[in-house]
């Protein structure tokens, strides 16, 4: 599910949250592409949302 929703936006919107963004940017400047940026933001959201329901 945060794949798909970060794949739809990533090609029709910019990344509005701040963490998001600067995680992406960061990326990008490291040398990565747009497309491995963006799967990077999506495995962090992966991560964030599986510790959210491990944990509470």
């Amino acid at each position: 599910m945060a794949v798909f929703v970060t794949m739809i936006a990533g090609k029709n919107q910019k990344i509005i949250n701040p963490f998001f963004y600067e995680y992406y940017h960061k990326k990008l400047k490291e040398g990565k592409t747009k497309g491995q940026a963006l799967k990077c933001v999506q495995r962090r959201l992966v991560n964030i949302i599986w510790r959210m329901l491990y944990y509470y």
